[in-house]
């Protein structure tokens, strides 16, 4: 899987793990990377976390879900 591909699938996660639990995409909420891991890889999408990249493929996913669920101050 390539890192674009991962980005787009694991975009479509995130999007479904938020509607599941019912977690907003907010800083208020302060959702944790974590628990969406978790939840991937319960539901056995572990592959979308493996693809090549210079930062290393859980740094670059958890930058995603940082991005996403709007708490870039974690950085």
């Amino acid at each position: 899987m390539t890192k674009d591909e991962a980005k787009q699938a694991q975009a479509q996660l995130r999007d479904r793990w938020s509607r599941e639990t019912g977690t907003p995409k907010s800083a208020e909420a302060d959702p944790d990377y974590a628990d969406f891991r978790r939840w991937c890889s319960a539901q056995g999408y572990d592959s979308y976390f493996k693809f090549r990249s210079m930062r290393g493929a859980e740094e670059d996913s958890e930058g995603w879900f940082i991005d996403d669920f709007k708490q870039r101050w974690r950085y």
